[in-house]
């Protein structure tokens, strides 16, 4: 009752909700600068820095709560996309079209290489934390998924490495 002096339903409240957590997305956090070094290593780097933020439970929490109220306000499913992945995938097909530029990579659609990079890195593991199947893997076993997911992403866009 306390919080609808502040709010004039469930769906205000929960928006405010949304508005408020989508400044802290992993997603928006994430930053991708060019290689200067090894690219695999600055993408497994960078892999296990998304990883980390995707499986703290606070966020595998929001991504349920987000889930479970779509059905019944759509809007909320399109806010947090664009607000976090949709924002991640911008980052990331942007960083991948630089790498393409300076000959480190061989891309022709760099939105689709971006999808598939990222489904890559966060394949093992989100799937099962979301449903509750298995709980935060540790450093050595997300580090070994990322590894084996760059790898394969480079074995198809790898050039010059």
């Amino acid at each position: 009752a306390t919080l609808y002096v502040y709010f004039t339903n469930k769906e205000a409240l929960f928006g405010a909700l949304i508005e408020e957590m989508v400044a802290v997305l992993p997603e928006n956090a994430l930053k991708l600068e060019h290689s200067a070094g090894d690219l695999r290593d600055t993408l497994i780097a960078m892999g296990m820095v998304l990883m980390r933020a995707l499986t703290k439970p606070e966020h595998v929490q929001f991504n349920r709560l987000v889930l479970a109220t779509i059905e019944k306000f759509p809007q909320f499913g399109r806010m947090f996309y664009e607000a976090g992945p949709a924002r991640g995938m911008a980052k990331m097909q942007a960083f991948l079209q630089r790498e393409v530029a300076h000959g480190h990579l061989a891309i022709d659609d760099s939105a689709l290489a971006a999808h598939q990079l990222l489904d890559l890195i966060k394949s093992r593991y989100l799937v099962e934390m979301l449903l509750g199947i298995s709980g935060r893997p540790d450093e050595a076993e997300m580090r070994g998924s990322i590894t084996s997911g760059v790898d394969v992403f480079l074995a198809r866009y790898g050039k010059n490495l």
